[in-house]
């Protein structure tokens, strides 16, 4: 192990929280991350350590160096992830197998972005200073002893300048005569409390008062009460009887007897015309029995409907496209357009 980089993502702190530098004598160098820290730059850092301590120039060659990030439980295949990353990396090329390493460790402790074990332990760096008037991000400094000496002076003056207005004031209401006239607030109270009385009637008024009320009221002619008359009768107009029915005439039974047994006339039948056709001039292919009959024309045979009409089948692949785009995976161009012209269709 090389050391450890002093700041992360965590922040500064009073112990290291960037990755962790560990060195191979025949891989290279993995600067490892455990999370949730990372470490941005962290390649950077160890070239720019290296490079300050004339690294390079004693040990020409390549360096390879992978940035990783594990979580806590993948400690027990920690080799395996380490050969997989140094495994995409050009290979080591650097001379002198296991001098290197200790030259890489000695230029780590010399820079102050990294803490190595055993190596002097450095004070963090204060925050760098910026330049005359200017604070954090660029801002103007803000001194606050100046801003209260200030602060206080112009209170001073605004309480010596309100001071003398005030007496000012005094002085122009003393000198002014004094009012005869009450105050628009008491004459408001005074309006107030008077409350209004209802006129007194003249002496004219009151004799004409009294000659009213003797005046006795004229009554009113009683109102006779309403009977509502009866309904009128109507007449009642019984229906005539009807006239008896004329007997029918008198026959003698055997009259009668004679009339049922009469014979019906019967019913000549009509004459029917002859036709009037020639048949010495009908053709003799008519009546020649030697013609041939006609073809029998066979019967088209009854198709049966299938007891059990076979299924639709559904395409393997429209049912994969379908299953695919259900479990949330983006389709494919041939997909979406097989979706979009077949699965749809079949459904």
């Amino acid at each position: 192990m090389l050391g450890r980089c002093r700041i992360g993502t965590a922040g500064p702190a009073s112990y290291p929280t960037g990755c962790l530098a560990l060195a191979h004598p025949a891989m290279g160098v993995v600067l490892l991350d455990v999370a949730p820290d990372a470490t941005p730059n962290a390649e950077a850092r160890l070239r720019r350590a290296l490079d300050a301590a004339g690294f390079w120039s004693s040990f020409p060659g390549t360096l390879p160096v992978w940035h990783g990030r594990i979580d806590l439980g993948d400690w027990h295949d920690l080799s395996g992830i380490i050969a997989e990353g140094l495994a995409d990396l050009p290979p080591l090329t650097l001379s002198g197998a296991g001098v290197w390493v200790a030259a890489a460790r000695a230029a780590l402790a010399e820079d102050l972005a990294w803490e190595v074990a055993g190596g002097p332990r450095r004070r963090r760096s204060a925050m760098p200073e910026h330049g005359p008037g200017e604070g954090m991000m660029g801002l103007p400094r803000v001194r606050p002893a100046a801003s209260r000496s200030r602060l206080g002076l112009g209170l001073g003056v605004a309480a010596i300048f309100g001071a003398g207005l005030a007496s000012g004031l005094m002085l122009a209401s003393d000198d002014a005569p004094p009012s005869t006239a009450p105050p628009l607030a008491a004459r408001d109270m005074a309006a107030l409390r008077v409350s209004p009385t209802p006129p007194t009637p003249t002496r004219e008024a009151l004799p004409a008062r009294e000659e009213m009320a003797s005046v006795p009221a004229l009554e009113s002619p009683p109102v006779p009460a309403w009977e509502p008359s009866p309904p009128a009768a109507l007449p009642v107009t019984e229906p005539e009887p009807a006239p008896p029915a004329a007997p029918p005439p008198f026959l003698p039974l055997r009259a009668v007897a004679l009339q049922a047994m009469a014979p019906l006339p019967s019913a000549e039948p009509r004459p029917v015309p002859a036709l009037e056709t020639d048949m010495d001039s009908a053709p003799q292919a008519m009546t020649s029995p030697d013609l041939p009959l006609p073809p029998v024309v066979p019967r088209p045979p009854v198709q049966k409907a299938a007891a059990h009409p076979s299924e639709p089948r559904i395409d393997r692949a429209c049912a994969l496209a379908q299953l695919r785009f259900q479990q949330g995976y983006t389709p494919t161009a041939a997909e979406a357009a097989y979706l979009r012209g077949g699965c749809v269709t079949r459904r």
